[in-house]
């Protein structure tokens, strides 16, 4: 066999590799990648720290209107106690409750916001939850199947791999230096194919006698455009 058909073999063999060397590391970064899980748990870590917070102001604010109602109430107790004769006193405990009363109102109203806020956010982190789980399971699914992908392709690569070193005994090694040296240069492809008198992939024509050199099983030739070897079949 020509040394032009032994060395496009090998190509094929390492362009394979090649594809399979992406792919993996394809997978490898999606397995990796869990910034939707990240985005998600934090986003519900914020609705947990607001909610938290809410309780808390919730808390405060139903202790002191409780405080309040007590301050009423002993406001009352003196004022229809009798202990208080005074009309002036009387008149400024009346004001006082109506005061107290008023702000009352005005709390429990914030309260009954509050705890509509509160009850939403509680609503938000179930929601969230859901969506976090639904996102882990979904994960999880995925990976599992991209990892017997990347199972699958690790085993083809090792095939491979035990093929190049046949591949690559079949060619002297002074080719196989020059291989090597065009695939580094030339994007990983140093062997095309030559297609109805053109380098496959530049798309240069050749000359007959290039092309007739190219067909030659002693040596070896070289695209005049994009310095590949050529193979004629």
């Amino acid at each position: 066999m020509s040394q032009s058909f032994n060395l496009y073999q090998l190509q094929k063999i390492d362009s394979r590799i090649d594809q399979l060397v992406q792919r993996v590391s394809e997978i490898s970064t999606l397995v990796n990648d869990k910034r939707t899980i990240n985005d998600l748990d934090a986003e519900l870590k914020e609705t947990e720290y607001k909610r938290d917070n809410l309780y808390q102001e919730i808390g405060d604010l139903d202790d002191e209107i409780a405080k309040k109602k007590i301050k009423i109430n002993q406001s009352e107790s003196s004022l229809y106690g009798g202990k208080v004769q005074s009309p002036k006193e009387l008149q400024s405990l009346q004001a006082e409750i109506s005061s107290i009363n008023k702000n009352i109102t005005e709390k429990e109203s914030n309260l009954v916001e509050l705890m509509q806020v509160f009850e939403k956010a509680e609503a938000e982190i179930e929601s969230s939850k859901k969506s976090l789980e639904k996102a882990k399971d979904d994960k999880e699914k995925r990976d599992h199947q991209l990892l017997l992908e990347k199972q699958t392709l690790e085993n083809e690569k090792s095939k491979l791999e035990s093929e190049r070193c046949v591949a690559i005994s079949q060619v002297k090694p002074d080719y196989l230096d020059k291989y090597e040296v065009i695939r580094k240069k030339r994007k990983n492809i140093a062997v095309t194919s030559v297609q109805e008198d053109t380098c496959s992939t530049c798309g240069v024509s050749l000359t007959p006698s290039e092309w007739q050199s190219a067909r030659s099983s002693d040596k070896i030739c070289y695209c005049p455009s994009c310095s590949r070897i050529l193979y004629a079949g």
